[in-house]
């Protein structure tokens, strides 16, 4: 397993958020982490990215428990985009790629002839390439998460993390941000894990679904088995009422 969750809970201040999550991922795998809101999705995620600490249980990256993990290149982490209402923040679509190159190094590193390779190379996987001069804060919302995904392709990663990455961007826009994870995990062997409110769009792009309810894993399974399982039903109508 390259991903592996045991039993993992978290609290903040003193509520608890989720209790005993039992996780595991397989090399070549894409799951889709759904729920309603305050079911901790995005927090489950940040434990698996090394961002939280569980306040009890492990996880575990490529065998390796996350405390001494160190081989971050083989991760691509891609958040919530941080620069959405920042339209006038001076980088440019390659200066945020090049960060992808520095995933778990030194921030002053000088760029190698191979990592301006792979910035044209992750630029041209999800169509940017043409972009690469312009502002970040230019580009539509679509646009921009093509960029963060490039970032996080740029290290070649054998995992990516995605926390909401169709948030705020239209349909048609997430409906091809979708087909490309669901092509970079065909064609590359990239393992997926993305937190998503889109439901149909993430069981179209996904092999397994991971229902997070408040307090706890209420389902985890192959994503026509959620779609077909009456817990799933439920948590459904409750997504659909919180788009």
């Amino acid at each position: 397993m390259i991903l592996e969750a045991v039993d993992v809970s978290y609290r903040y201040e003193e509520t608890t958020v989720f209790e005993q999550v039992t996780f595991q991922l397989a090399k070549g795998e894409s799951v889709a982490i759904i729920g309603p809101n305050g079911a901790g999705k995005s927090t489950f995620l940040r434990l698996l990215a090394g961002v939280l600490r569980p306040a009890a249980g492990e996880v575990r990256l490529f065998g390796t428990p996350i405390e001494t993990f160190r081989d971050w290149q083989k991760v691509g982490y891609v958040p919530q985009n941080p620069y959405r209402q920042q339209k006038s923040f001076p980088i440019t679509v390659r200066e945020v790629v090049e960060m992808g190159c520095l995933a778990g190094q030194r921030w002053w590193r000088r760029l190698s002839a191979t990592d301006h390779r792979q910035v044209n190379e992750a630029l041209e996987l999800v169509g940017m390439a043409e972009y690469a001069g312009r502002r970040l804060g230019n580009l539509s919302g679509g646009q921009q998460q093509r960029v963060f995904v490039a970032r996080a392709l740029a290290g070649k990663p054998e995992l990516m993390l995605l926390d909401e990455p169709a948030t705020g961007i239209d349909l048609g826009a997430k409906q091809e941000l979708y087909a490309l994870l669901a092509r970079l995990n065909r064609e590359q062997g990239i393992s997926l894990v993305m937190v998503s409110h889109d439901v149909e769009l993430a069981a179209a792009t996904t092999t397994r679904m991971l229902c997070l309810d408040r307090g706890g894993l209420c389902f985890v399974g192959s994503t026509e088995e959620a779609l077909a399982h009456s817990l799933q039903h439920r948590l459904y109508h409750k997504l659909r009422r919180n788009e």
